[in-house]
């Protein structure tokens, strides 16, 4: 996919924001990778899917998006599975 990207189109910078956002991103997920070596598993997935939670807060926070039906009951089902995951672990 990527070669014929290459192809087709032409290699562009728009602004130097794209190249700001690309290497935060890409420091950010270098740091996350090798502080996640150190964390239990459970702890990484819950943090993951946790993500997607945040994103529909800030989204409606910020950006004043509509939150539908289907993700709030995601969002009580991931707060509900993060109770019943961290429920027996010991503190860090």
């Amino acid at each position: 996919m990527v070669i014929y990207t290459l192809i087709i189109s032409k290699l562009e910078i728009a602004n130097i924001y794209q190249v700001i956002v690309g290497i935060t991103t890409g420091i950010g997920l270098i740091l996350w990778y090798e502080r996640a070596k150190h964390i239990k598993g459970a702890l990484i997935s819950t943090l993951e899917i946790g993500a997607v939670f945040f994103t529909a807060i800030l989204g409606f926070l910020v950006l004043r998006e509509g939150i539908t039906w289907m993700q709030i009951a995601g969002m009580v089902l991931l707060i509900a599975g993060v109770y019943y995951i961290s429920k027996d672990e010991e503190p860090i």
